[in-house]
């Protein structure tokens, strides 16, 4: 098992069209998905695709209609070009907890055989019930990543 619990802290800070500031401590899982139903069996409070005091849902994520988020990512890994077969990924998100969710960005880690990170997937959800998925190749090893795009467009957006 290599999924693990983060916490931190959300900062936000809009200057137009007045001035906006929030911050607040959250916690997010970083989830093997290949440990869902391992965590789902092994901890009484946190269930897999069904209500718990913390659970996590297929349905908050890629299609959002419960189908198997292994399968959307490897098939948009297969449209872009990108090496699908014998990976791992791991999904940052928040958790539902008691039934409610939110996750405005939703981040999945891919990692070939060897453990090597090829690819990072990002999943950007707004108030208006989009989302959209940005996807951006990892060539080399480094120790920080920055990734940048148009919004909406470009960057291999998926609706």
């Amino acid at each position: 098992m290599t999924s693990s619990i983060y916490n931190g802290t959300v900062i936000h800070k809009r200057f137009k069209p007045k001035t906006h500031f929030f911050k607040y401590s959250v916690f997010s899982f970083l989830i093997d998905l290949s440990d869902l139903d391992y965590l789902n069996n092994k901890i009484k409070f946190f269930s897999y695709n069904k209500f718990n005091l913390i659970s996590f849902y297929e349905k908050d994520h890629g299609n959002r209609d419960g189908t198997s988020l292994i399968k959307w990512v490897k098939k948009n890994l297969k449209d872009n070009n990108i090496y699908s077969e014998d990976i791992k990924i791991k999904l940052l998100c928040y958790p539902r907890i008691l039934g409610y969710v939110f996750n405005p960005l939703s981040i999945f880690y891919i990692y070939d055989e060897n453990e090597k990170l090829i690819c990072i997937l990002y999943e950007v959800k707004n108030t208006f019930g989009e989302q959209h998925t940005y996807i951006f190749r990892v060539d080399d090893d480094q120790n920080l990543y920055q990734h940048n795009c148009s919004k909406k467009i470009s960057c291999l957006s998926f609706y």
